[in-house]
């Protein structure tokens, strides 16, 4: 059998297995095999495969692909608005939003998927800022946008 990693292949995979296997994401959801083993007191997550996600960040919001009658999952944004679980730390970032992870599937990038994502997200903080740990070969699409970014 043929084995491909989720770099090779992502379309074989969700988005939040995309997510946590990416080296410029932070999102750290602990996977389950079925609801049951999911103790009561943590907040989940259940991807589009059907799979459970502790989820330790405040914000999640996916994207299906344009109108069509295809349902794919196209994008995915997770995000921590008061930076109380967020893996990452700076002295300057205290209390700021962070955008965890961020993907847009080949087929459905420059379409502006991703900036609304971020728009929407941003409109639900008190902040004109937020904090990005992302590649830094994506710094100038996140100086496009509407938002001051400080990168990690």
């Amino acid at each position: 059998m043929e084995h491909h990693t989720v770099e090779e292949n992502p379309e074989q995979y969700s988005l939040l297995e995309i997510l946590s296997a990416r080296y410029d994401t932070v999102f750290s959801g602990k996977q389950y095999d079925t609801e049951q083993y999911i103790p009561p007191y943590k907040p989940v997550v259940q991807d589009e495969y059907g799979n459970w996600y502790d989820n330790p960040h405040d914000h999640i919001s996916t994207r299906q692909s344009p109108p069509s009658a295809d349902t794919t999952h196209s994008a995915i944004l997770v995000a921590d608005s008061n930076h109380k679980n967020c893996n990452v730390t700076h002295s300057d970032t205290t209390h700021l939003p962070h955008l965890i992870g961020l993907y847009v599937r080949e087929p459905y990038r420059e379409q502006g998927i991703a900036t609304s994502l971020i728009h929407d997200y941003m409109s639900t903080t008190e902040h004109d800022t937020c904090v990005v740990h992302a590649d830094p070969s994506l710094k100038p699409f996140y100086d496009s946008l509407d938002c001051d970014v400080v990168f990690l």
